[in-house]
């Protein structure tokens, strides 16, 4: 399986976005075409497991990120109050706050799990 890193020459400071894969017997500039032998099987395997971590914690944050669009569509629904007697009888009908306060929870779980999601890149000198 590929896996998905930025690679950097340093001869000529070419950097670029790749797909390596481990059945490729080298890596290759194309600027200055200088070689380097590919990563071992060690390597693509501790890549592959932290990109494996990492897309579960994208799917979870999007997974949340829904959860909280929906608690707030559902919690802003309905008609507004304008008046006393709408307010006392939409008190007691309909309480939005707990589900705006799970939108809210669920939003910025969202954005901290997407955050721990997309940490970590891997450079690949040659």
């Amino acid at each position: 399986m590929a896996v998905a890193v930025v690679l950097k020459c340093s001869e000529c400071a070419t950097v670029r976005e790749a797909s390596l894969n481990p059945g490729d017997p080298e890596i290759t500039c194309p600027a200055c075409a200088r070689r380097m032998k590919n990563l071992t099987d060690e390597e693509f395997g501790e890549i592959q497991e932290v990109q494996k971590k990492q897309r579960m914690l994208c799917i979870v944050a999007v997974a949340l990120f829904a959860a909280a669009v929906v608690c707030l569509v559902v919690g802003m629904s309905g008609r507004w109050a304008f008046n006393k007697q709408d307010i006392e009888a939409g008190a007691a009908q309909f309480n939005r706050a707990p589900l705006l306060i799970g939108a809210i929870a669920c939003g910025l779980a969202a954005i901290v799990v997407g955050v721990m999601g997309s940490r970590k890149r891997f450079v690949v000198e040659f």
